[in-house]
């Protein structure tokens, strides 16, 4: 972004990698750099179809996720909260 943007100082660089692990693990590294002291706060918010078909799963209400190596959860009511 350039120097001023939202009112923050100095131009912000960016690079974003994915990647892909041998264990199937999927992870995102950033690297920012500024020309000028500033604030840098980066996140991610990707959404993906689960399911692959976008005809028959119009929602994520069909979706299905499976974690195999996951050991607790948080149970949810029926507001999903």
């Amino acid at each position: 972004s350039p120097d001023g943007e939202e009112g923050f100082p100095g131009k912000v660089t960016l690079q974003v990698t994915h990647t892909v692990t041998d264990r199937d693990e999927w992870l995102i590294s950033y690297n920012a750099t500024t020309d000028k002291d500033t604030v840098v706060a980066l996140t991610n918010h990707a959404y993906f179809n689960l399911n692959g078909n976008v005809e028959n799963t119009p929602t994520v209400m069909e979706h299905i996720l499976t974690m195999p190596t996951g050991d607790a959860y948080i149970e949810v009511d029926a507001t999903l909260l």
